[in-house]
């Protein structure tokens, strides 16, 4: 939204911006969808559309994230006993759905990492996120977060999510607490763009991203 006010009237368009998981936006785009810019949480999708034929110039690497551990203080999640309680029946694990979004894709990482370290651990760990995924939360407001509605509707005990929404939902729902993923657990999340039109305009608007302004506003 920010880099849409910015850009909009610096180049005279009007930015025009539809919001979802990445896959899901890519394979609308294969589907048909005939957007000038996708801009995805991950460089596997736009790498995808250079491989189709459907990009101007290859991906293009825009942003870094991280990933965080959100839990609830009373499930005693730390860095250090991250393994041990994330494996305890009673703990209930939240990720995206891996495909459709990539932050679920970072996650899985994550769980893949772990289990090179606990073989086994990762397939226990993914069962729990697939259980969480099956389940409805309700939302309390409209500008309620999911992963918040699942806190606050008691279904999930920690939450695998970009550090960029962190506080967001800790402001949201009392009691939760984050960290950092440990560093030999990391996936290095980083954003992509794919560059779908030649139209000047386009073509400045993606540069614009790259810009020394535009990579402030990121």
């Amino acid at each position: 939204g920010e880099l849409a006010r910015e850009a909009g009237p610096l180049f005279h368009v009007r930015v025009q911006a539809t919001f979802g998981g990445s896959g899901s936006l890519r394979a609308r785009i294969e589907q048909g969808a005939s957007p000038d810019l996708f801009m995805s949480a991950d460089v596997g999708s736009p790498r995808k559309l250079a491989s189709e034929g459907r990009t101007v110039v290859p991906a293009i690497g825009f942003a870094r994230n991280r990933i965080c551990f959100v839990s609830r203080r009373s499930a005693g999640i730390t860095p250090q006993n991250l393994i041990d309680r994330l494996l305890a029946p009673g703990v209930r694990l939240k990720t995206s759905t891996p495909v459709v979004d990539p932050g679920g894709d970072y996650a899985w990482a994550i769980l893949d990492h772990i289990d090179a370290l606990r073989p086994g651990a990762g397939a226990i760990l993914k069962r729990k996120a697939r259980a969480s995924m099956h389940l409805q939360a309700t939302r309390a407001s409209p500008t309620q977060s999911p992963a918040a509605a699942r806190f606050l509707s008691n279904q999930v005990d920690v939450a695998i999510t970009y550090c960029s929404g962190a506080p967001k939902l800790l402001q949201q729902v009392p009691g939760l607490t984050s960290f950092v993923v440990p560093p030999r657990l990391d996936p290095h999340p980083l954003y992509g763009i794919a560059v779908l039109s030649a139209r000047p305009e386009v073509l400045r608007l993606a540069l614009y991203l790259l810009s020394e302004k535009g990579q402030a506003i990121i």
